[in-house]
Order: C-alpha cells, then structure tokens, then sequence
C-alpha cells in the first residue's frame, strides 16, 4: 500500500507526496533506521533526525510509541518539529507493506511509519517595539524566460535564510510556478 500525504500552503493548493520514515520499533526514542526522500526534505536544511524523539514533545513521542507497541491500525495525530521556524502537524500510520531500503541492524525492528497527512506551521517571532520587520523578504529579478532568480533574502530565520540564497532559483523552491504566477500578476498589474 502506498500512501500519500497533502502538503499545504494554503487551503486552494494540494499537492502530493511519497511520506514515509523506518524506525526501530525496539527504540525507546524510535531511532530512524531509514526515511523517503520526501520525509527528508522535511528537515530543511539541518538534516534528517537521527531520531524521532528530536522532533516529538514527550507527550507526542508517547502517543507513536503507543501506536508502534501495539502495531495497531489507525492514525495517530502528532506534531513534528524539526525547526524552531516551523512544525508540521501530521497523521501516522503503519505500513507493513513497505520494504527499506537500506540494510537493517541485526538488533532492530524496522517499522515503516507513514505520513498520511501534513500541514506545515511557520511559526512567526514576537516582535517586541514599534519597528516594522518581516519574518521573511526576498527579493527577486526575472528572466527573459520568466524564470524567478533570488538576489537578496532577509528575515529572522537565518538558516532559511541561507538556504533560499544558497538555491537562489524561486522555482526550485514552488511546488506550483503556476500558483504563484496567478497570484503575483494581479498584484504587479
């Protein structure tokens, strides 16, 4: 079975994505054993958790251990929170259908917890004074071809910051050029 999880931005755009994790189910932290490449991207740039217990409050942690222990059907509903700057609330479930990749530990138990649905939270900063400040700017030029190239981001999440520099093509970073187009004509009219 292969499930597929909604990424949302906003309530007009869905998109669809392969959302799985392997963990040791031996693990009191739930240690990753191996993730999709789509669970992956879901740590920015800090790189994937060695553990699920780094993105899990203890409440949350005990909620999927519960769900694991008992290899129980159903969904678990938890929040992920892999950057200061962000969370995503989600929906697990077990696969027993998938297969690792990966070679597994002789001591492990892998089980495949899939995400079966994702909403991603920016968390905004408090901002203390009259100052007027963004949690995030860039600026943009266009090609010929239309193509969106970043030439300066500022905000207060330095590592997304670096990040949208680092990868400078706004495109790359669209699940929906298109989207976005519609949006940003109206505004530039």
């Amino acid at each position: 079975h292969r499930s597929w999880s909604g990424f949302s931005g906003s309530d007009s755009f869905i998109d669809e994505a392969d959302i799985h994790v392997w963990v040791n189910a031996a693990s009191p932290t739930l240690t990753v054993l191996d993730c999709s490449k789509d669970f992956a991207l879901l740590s920015g740039p800090s790189g994937i958790c060695r553990a699920m217990s780094e993105w899990l409050s203890s409440s949350h942690l005990r909620v999927v251990l519960g769900l694991v222990q008992r290899r129980a059907r159903g969904r678990v509903n938890v929040r992920l929170v892999p950057e200061k700057a962000w969370s995503y609330k989600c929906a697990l479930s077990i696969d027993d259908a998938q297969t690792m990749r990966a070679a597994q530990p002789p001591s492990s138990q892998p089980l495949c917890l899939v995400v079966d649905r994702l909403v991603c939270k920016v968390t905004k900063s408090k901002i203390k004074g009259a100052s007027t400040t963004h949690d995030l700017e860039l600026w943009a030029t266009a090609s010929e071809n239309c193509q969106l190239c970043i030439t300066n981001a500022s905000g207060d999440c330095r590592q997304l910051v670096d990040a949208f520099l680092a990868n400078p093509d706004l495109g790359s970073w669209m699940v929906s050029t298109m989207d976005f187009t519609r949006a940003l004509v109206p505004i530039l009219e």
